[in-house]
């Protein structure tokens, strides 16, 4: 046995090896450790139908016409797993966090939308200034694998983000102002039928009655709206 292969091929292991998003832990496949994993925070008992929020933090009546149906997140975001698993997938655009977050996602689909029949999919866009920094679009990561286990065709988003600023430095007034002002559709962006709009976290919901609006301005009949996770609430 040649002892320094054997040594080279541990190192090499360990320093590409996967770990867990929170804790760093070496996990080899998947996105969290067992410990992290029972840390979860599901987003199942007293949430508004409408929103997908806690119900004490429902935001329904602060957004008054929200133009999508309904809302939904398998996950609360104030959670350090949670958060941490977000972290990653926006920051790294990392493929074992994408596919876990997808997983739940696709199970909430199957739970609370699975009597409606999709025409697309689609995502909320990024900037194409962060796109070029990042490499990648981390909704755009989530709507294609959901498109990939659900079956539902995948349609490039018909909106555009212009770059107006941080949401989340924002109170919930300046969010829903921005929001408005901060996407708009992309010159002959079509769409049609039932559509399910992606996006990692729902906090005051502005960005996605934004999208929603225009999408149906688009062509689109009906839009339900997929997270990742939500906010228990907002600054």
């Amino acid at each position: 046995m040649n002892t320094k292969n054997s040594v080279s091929k541990i190192i090499f292991r360990t320093l590409f090896a996967n770990k867990c998003a929170s804790c760093r832990e070496i996990t080899y496949d998947g996105a969290l450790c067992k410990s992290c994993e029972k840390e979860i925070k599901l987003n199942e008992e007293n949430v508004c139908k409408i929103c997908g929020k806690p119900i004490e933090r429902c935001v329904c009546k602060i957004l008054g016409s929200r133009y999508y149906v309904k809302s939904i997140s398998p996950l609360v975001f104030e959670n350090k797993v949670t958060s941490a698993l977000i972290y990653k997938l926006k920051s790294r655009g990392n493929k074992e966090v994408c596919n876990y977050l997808c997983a739940l996602m696709y199970r909430k689909i199957n739970s609370e939308y699975k009597n409606i029949s999709f025409d697309f999919v689609t995502e909320v866009p990024s900037t194409s200034k962060k796109k070029r920094r990042k490499g990648f679009d981390h909704a755009y990561l989530l709507a294609k694998e959901l498109s990939r286990l659900s079956g539902i065709k995948y349609k490039r988003s018909p909106i555009k983000r212009v770059n107006m600023g941080q949401q989340k430095t924002m109170d919930k007034k300046k969010r829903n102002d921005n929001a408005n002002k901060s996407y708009i559709l992309k010159r002959g962006g079509s769409i049609y039928g039932n559509v399910l709009l992606v996006d990692d976290v729902m906090t005051t919901g502005s960005t996605l009655k934004s999208c929603a609006r225009l999408l149906k301005k688009a062509g689109a009949k009906k839009v339900y709206c997929i997270t990742a996770s939500t906010s228990k609430g907002y600054k």
